[in-house]
């Protein structure tokens, strides 16, 4: 019966808040936005532990994006890329993946 407890914490541990949900879901919203200005038929998805509610509290967030005008050129991931960059506090670290 220890274990079951011992695991019931360690999940209830390593569940997110309601708060970090809300962190990310803000943070999802502006990256919507600076994308949204660079190519307003763009449209932002999410996929990955953050999309099936399956994160953890240091996971990254996996967005893509559609309809971009040519298509996910290296180009366009690097312009992405320096714009969000640009907005203060907004990102750690960015990994452009050609």
């Amino acid at each position: 019966m220890l274990l079951h407890y011992e695991i019931l914490d360690f999940a209830s541990f390593m569940t997110p808040t309601e708060k970090e949900r809300k962190v990310r879901e803000d943070l999802l919203e502006r990256i919507s936005s600076i994308i949204g200005s660079l190519w307003p038929e763009a449209e932002v998805r999410v996929f990955g532990s953050f999309a099936t509610n399956l994160y953890l509290p240091t996971s990254d967030i996996d967005v893509c994006v559609l309809n971009s005008p040519e298509g996910g050129s290296p180009r366009e991931l690097h312009k992405v890329a320096d714009a969000l960059r640009r907005e203060d506090g907004l990102v750690r670290k960015i990994e452009v993946i050609e």
